[in-house]
């Protein structure tokens, strides 16, 4: 089992809405909180966990805890789907 968690800026809503441009040309299944994807190498499984807040003085930021469960895919291939996943989940400016 090889596991990728990251803490993403994100309410679960505003994640699912991203997630179909984010998984181009990957076909997908939605199961509640967690999405199959299908690799060329096997299957990805995201799960998504309960969104948190982050408070800052009277700042309050959302996030969700996003676990990749990628299993047998080898690592060059999850690399290059994350790098696409990535492009679609930036936020920030400059």
């Amino acid at each position: 089992m090889a596991l990728l968690a990251r803490e993403m800026g994100y309410r679960q809503a505003e994640f699912m809405r991203t997630l179909p441009a984010a998984l181009h040309g990957y076909p997908y299944v939605l199961e509640d909180s967690r999405v199959r994807v299908q690799l060329p190498s096997g299957e990805l499984l995201i799960m998504l966990g309960a969104e948190q807040q982050r408070r800052i003085a009277l700042l309050c930021l959302p996030w969700l805890l996003v676990t990749f469960d990628y299993g047998t895919i080898p690592e060059p291939e999850f690399r290059v789907f994350l790098q696409q996943f990535d492009l679609y989940f930036r936020k920030g400016g400059g």
